[in-house]
Parts: structure tokens; C-alpha cells; sequence
């Protein structure tokens, strides 16, 4: 199933787009969950990465498409967005969100069709990854597996670290995490730690080395963990 996200305060041409979904799903064999939001801020308020899409209009009255398309983008960096217009040079900013695509109104069916063939296997790709959701005090973080350097645990709070930033998180427990983050080659060398195979720099003396950063492993995980390197290698 892809979930999708219509933003659009013109009532007919919400209309327009939930009937070519609709015919678009006949046609192609998908299934489509579809949600109707009649502005921005209805999406962009407590925004949860819950979307595989999201087609949204760039001129609204309360907020706007493209300050919308910031919010969401800054809770989730994996949604598909594209937008609608009757202005095509409103479009070109859509580059500043990574947007797919835009469709120019009056709307076809052929141009969404294109177009939505196009984010659908992005999605169906971006499936294919391992991504993790935390719950922050700023808010929702949609992290991608590979990004991550390790995960550590410390006084009862997670910290994930990556090459630029470190996100904290008090809802999870590592164990939880690692049964999340383990297709996507993550072994757990200690009690507080859970690390990136792909990451590690040394495994020596009884430390791992990840990026600049060196832990202490338990003796009994050495071996496992250099045999999940020599895997990953192949």
C-alpha cells in the first residue's frame, strides 16, 4: 500500500486528483491510502512521517506550499513531494525541498500518471532501505540506517550518532533498536552500544574504532564481530 498526502485548498481540484488516483489504481494494480488536507498547516502542524507522497498545491491561504514543504521535509527527508501550480515559475523553487516533480493546473490524467509512475518507484526504492523513526523533544526524526555511525545507550537515554549531528531519544531501548537496525548490518559489541559494521574503522585489542571515535567490546564479542565485518566484505 502507498499512502498519499493530497494538500490542496481548491475543492475541485482535490476532487480532480482523488478521481485520477482512483483511476490510476484500476489501471496499474496499486493500492493507494488517501488522505485530503485543505492547507498547509493541517499537514505541517505535529507532521508524523506517515506519507509516501505528498501532492500538494503551492499557492495556499494560511500557509503556503512551499513553508509546508519545509516542515515536512525537515520530519522526514524520505517523502516523495510534488507539487501542483497554475504558475510554473513557482515550481523552480520546489529544488529547495527536493521535490520530484511539479504538475502545471489545469491537471491531466496523462501528466499525473507520468509523474506518479516516477514517485511510485521511488517509494518501491526507498523501501528497499532501512530508515528508523525517533521521537525527540524538538520532535519526529526520520534517521536512514546507512547514516548512522552507532547507536549508545546512557543513562536510560539513546543517542544517535551521525557524521554531522546526534539525535537523543528516551522512548526506545537499545535492545529495540538493534532488532530494528539488524538486516541493515548492525551488531551489538557491548550492553550500551549497538554499531554500523559497514562504519567500523578497527577492531583491535579489544576496542572498536568507529569514524574518530574508540569503545571497549566484550571479549566474547570479538570474534562475532570481526566475522560480521568479514561477511559484509563478502
Amino acid at each position: 500500500m502507498i499512502r498519499i498526502a493530497i494538500v490542496e485548498d481548491e475543492k475541485y481540484d482535490a476532487e480532480l486528483l482523488q478521481s485520477y488516483l482512483r483511476k490510476y489504481q484500476k489501471e496499474q494494480g496499486e493500492t493507494f491510502q488517501i488522505r485530503l488536507f485543505t492547507d498547509g498547516y493541517d499537514i505541517a502542524d505535529k507532521y508524523r512521517p506517515e506519507y509516501d507522497i505528498v501532492l500538494m498545491d503551492i499557492e495556499m491561504s494560511l500557509m503556503d506550499g512551499m513553508e509546508t514543504a519545509k516542515r515536512i521535509r525537515e520530519a522526514d527527508p524520505q517523502v516523495i513531494l510534488i507539487f501542483t501550480t497554475s504558475n510554473p515559475q513557482y515550481a523552480i523553487q520546489g529544488y529547495q525541498v527536493q521535490a520530484l516533480d511539479y504538475l502545471l493546473k489545469p491537471i491531466s490524467y496523462e501528466s499525473l500518471s507520468y509523474v506518479l509512475q516516477k514517485a511510485i518507484i521511488a517509494v518501491k526504492k526507498n523501501e528497499k532501505e532501512v530508515w528508523i523513526s525517533i521521537s525527540t523533544r524538538d520532535g519526529t526524526v526520520k534517521i536512514n540506517a546507512s547514516e548512522l555511525l552507532y547507536v549508545e545507550s546512557r543513562n536510560h537515554t539513546l543517542s544517535f550518532h551521525t557524521d554531522v549531528e546526534v539525535w537523543k531519544t528516551t522512548v526506545f531501548t537499545l535492545t529495540e533498536i538493534e532488532e530494528k537496525l539488524k538486516s541493515a548490518g548492525f551488531f551489538r559489541p557491548s550492553r550500551w552500544l549497538l554499531v554500523n559494521v559497514r562504519k567500523v574503522r578497527a577492531v583491535q585489542n579489544g576496542i572498536v574504532t568507529i569514524g574518530d571515535e574508540r569503545f571497549p567490546i566484550s571479549k566474547s564479542k570479538a570474534s562475532d564481530l570481526m566475522m560480521a565485518i568479514i561477511e559484509l566484505a563478502g
